[in-house]
């Protein structure tokens, strides 16, 4: 994983009298976290339609087997690949008040999850010589999450108290203790790719840009008025 960048956005202020009498002060405050995607889930589709049920069946079961080999050959573990049961789906017209069988629809879905980018390539072209009609979607992301929210939490911690200060400061007071704290979770580091996507150009010039992370923080803390300066002796 690449270092993080953190952002840091301006917070929002409200006073207030604590339950003692005291001053207080609540602070927003909002961080960031940037960083280059590590991973991608796939979701692919294959389809064919015609009028013989058995036979496409079959080809949607082999065109899945050719593309869960080419995930394995490109380090994809078996616990991340899931190949969706087939679907098999009448066609209909209607004529006069009646509806015709016109064929059959079959489908499956495949899904991939994939931890090294770079066979993000080899996997999107291939998949389509396997036989895969669609890329229902594609989604990055990272493998640890959770060190990238708490990175951006800590940010978000860090303006808040630095806000805290300075607008206590500029009033003549200091801060004391947290007395309130909530944490404002707004979404997982996921960049989905539109559907349908283009396959061989797009994935041979592939690149992943970098997923953000914001979380926020709303934090209440006790001021404390700062003693006068004792008056120097005459």
């Amino acid at each position: 994983m690449k270092a993080m960048a953190l952002a840091l956005c301006a917070t929002m202020l409200c006073f207030n009298a604590m339950a003692d009498g005291s001053a207080g002060i609540q602070v927003t405050g909002r961080g960031t976290t940037e960083v280059e995607p590590d991973m991608a889930r796939f979701t692919f589709e294959i389809v064919r339609q015609g009028n013989d049920a058995v036979a496409l069946k079959r080809e949607v079961d082999a065109a899945t087997a050719r593309v869960v080999a080419l995930a394995e050959k490109h380090g994809v573990a078996k616990a991340s690949i899931t190949a969706a049961a087939v679907q098999v789906r009448p066609e209909y017209r209607y004529s006069d008040g009646r509806s015709i069988l016109e064929g059959v629809h079959v489908s499956r879905t495949v899904r991939i999850e994939l931890e090294d980018l770079t066979h993000y390539g080899a996997i999107t072209n291939g998949v389509i010589a396997a036989g895969v009609n669609q890329i229902q979607g594609v989604e990055l992301d990272v493998k640890d999450r959770s060190a990238l929210e708490r990175a951006a939490l800590q940010a978000a911690v860090d303006r808040a108290l630095d806000e805290a200060r300075f607008i206590a400061g500029r009033l003549g007071m200091s801060v004391g203790r947290a007395i309130e704290v909530s944490v404002i979770d707004s979404g997982g580091p996921v960049v989905p790719y539109p559907a349908r996507m283009a396959m061989s150009k797009e994935a041979d010039n592939f690149r992943p840009g970098t997923l953000s992370v914001e979380r926020a923080v709303a934090v209440r803390f006790e001021l404390i008025s700062q003693a006068p300066a004792a008056a120097p002796e005459s």
